[in-house]
């Protein structure tokens, strides 16, 4: 799935939702960090794209390090993820979108991983001041991914799409 395969409008809609969020986290004094979930069923032109879940970063109004936007959303929502990739009965057909307005760090792509979000869209719209990566999101996600491919598993690799904001904009 690419930018341009996501139903019209959407990108200007998330784009200006994770900016209302991070700008809610950053007057609350947490670091302006957004992250929001959407599903589909696979069928773009005529399926459904919904909001599942969305968050923001409470790093300092928690006292939490590890209170990242995108960790607190996928374990607000873990048993959905988990139930649509595990269950027999449950919608095996969906596809998890996660947006976020900044690139993850090295533990939040990790757990995005583990989640088998099935497209990451980093819309880099906050500053990296309290970011300092050893290893960026894509290196991640480019190494679990050759991690699958050399144990021959068929499932669990992440698209990522890093989408530069003007960009974005430009695109819908």
């Amino acid at each position: 799935m690419s930018l341009l395969d996501l139903p019209p409008g959407i990108v200007e809609i998330v784009i200006k939702r994770l900016e209302t969020l991070a700008t809610y986290a950053a007057e609350r004094g947490d670091p302006p960090f957004a992250a929001i979930l959407y599903a589909s069923d696979g069928n773009m032109s005529n399926g459904s794209f919904e909001c599942i879940s969305e968050s923001t970063a409470t790093v300092h109004t928690e006292h939490n390090h590890l209170a990242h936007a995108e960790m607190r959303l996928l374990l607000a929502e873990h048993r959905k993820l988990y139930d649509a990739r595990h269950q027999p009965d449950r919608s095996q057909n969906l596809t998890f979108h996660l947006f976020v307005n900044a690139e993850p760090c090295t533990m939040c792509t990790a757990a995005i991983f583990k989640s088998q979000i099935d497209d990451l869209y980093c819309f880099p719209t906050a500053s990296k001041k309290d970011m300092i990566p050893s290893i960026t999101a894509k290196e991640v996600v480019d190494r679990s991914n050759e991690a699958i491919d050399q144990l021959g598993i068929t499932w669990g690799k992440v698209r990522m799409h890093y989408i530069p904001f003007e960009s974005a904009q430009e695109t819908n």
